[in-house]
């Protein structure tokens, strides 16, 4: 069973990075605007898979706690230009 240490907690507001994967760099990068109307963000092309099949973008933003920093992981994960979210 996965236990958390209690030393590694995270302090709230703090900047938070997601790593959001897709297949094409203008829907995913659409994708996340669209997620992330009323925040501020930074962008950047991250890495393309080998093939050019898949690319990923770093979404760095400060999230004021953990409800945030899940519903916007979440909210990410379920659009359907986005693959996958780390």
């Amino acid at each position: 069973m996965f236990k958390t240490d209690p030393d590694n907690k995270i302090e709230y507001p703090c900047n938070w990075i997601y790593k959001v994967i897709g297949e094409n760099f203008k829907t995913v990068n659409a994708a996340i605007a669209e997620v992330l109307t009323d925040r501020k963000y930074k962008s950047n092309k991250s890495n393309m898979s080998s093939k050019g099949t898949y690319i990923s973008i770093k979404v760095e933003l400060v999230v004021e706690n953990e409800d945030i920093r899940d519903n916007i992981f979440h909210s990410l994960r379920k659009h359907d230009d986005i693959k996958m979210v780390l």
